[in-house]
């Protein structure tokens, strides 16, 4: 089930609840405040067993670990910084095809004229729950 309010400040909530992962009882809040040139995301995940938090970008973004989150920059030097605010044990990056196992009509992402095949993931090692802050910002 998925509920959704939009605001005209530019402010946004989603919440979510069930997954396709395996995880029980999974619920997922997500906050969204727009402005000019940036975005503040929170996304805050519950459940009974969840043990990692993951986000995919293409493969021709940039990540960098930090002590307490990631960076993802962008060709376009656009950055997502995140702050993971609940406890974790660690944090690792790695690649994955993208659309997984499928081959018919999987394409990749193209960008720029060129063909990518993969995503680079982000894994944040949790116990069941998890909240991690993040600023998309193109001037950062």
């Amino acid at each position: 089930m998925v509920n959704t309010q939009y605001y005209r400040d530019g402010e946004s909530y989603i919440s979510a609840t069930g997954n396709a992962t395996g995880v029980d009882v999974h619920n997922r809040s997500m906050k969204v405040k727009m402005f000019e040139n940036s975005a503040f995301i929170v996304v805050s995940d519950s459940s009974e067993n969840g043990s990692i938090w993951r986000i995919n970008t293409p493969e021709f973004n940039q990540v960098k670990v930090l002590e307490d989150g990631f960076e993802i920059i962008g060709p376009n030097k656009t950055k997502l910084f995140a702050k993971v605010k609940t406890s974790f044990s660690k944090i690792e990056t790695g690649t994955n095809r993208y659309g997984g196992n499928t081959q018919r009509h999987n394409y990749g992402i193209w960008y720029q004229g060129k063909q990518y095949k993969n995503t680079t993931y982000v894994d944040v090692h949790c116990d069941k729950n998890i909240t991690v802050e993040m600023v998309l910002s193109d001037d950062m």
